[in-house]
């Protein structure tokens, strides 16, 4: 975009391009999310005992990721050296 926008020499065609290329960002987003939601929004009932295990898995594997990390950076700073 901002390629184009140089290319541009009157200001107010730039400025006018960058409006209608957010717009139409902001516009396919919707659109793309809408697409995607409507088969979740479908399904959400047969699932619903699954969603408490999924929240819980991910947050454990979560903090499983948070202190590996934890522990390398301290090793490699020399904490445990």
């Amino acid at each position: 975009m901002l390629a184009v926008v140089a290319a541009i020499p009157d200001q107010l065609l730039a400025i006018a391009y960058v409006v209608i290329f957010g717009l139409g960002s902001i516009g396919g987003m919707a659109v793309t999310s809408t697409v995607f939601a409507i088969p979740s929004l479908a399904t959400a009932h047969r699932f619903a005992g699954a969603e408490r295990w999924i929240r819980t898995g991910a947050a454990l594997t979560s903090v499983v990721v948070g202190a590996e990390l934890a522990w390398t950076i301290a090793h490699e700073v020399g904490l445990f050296a």
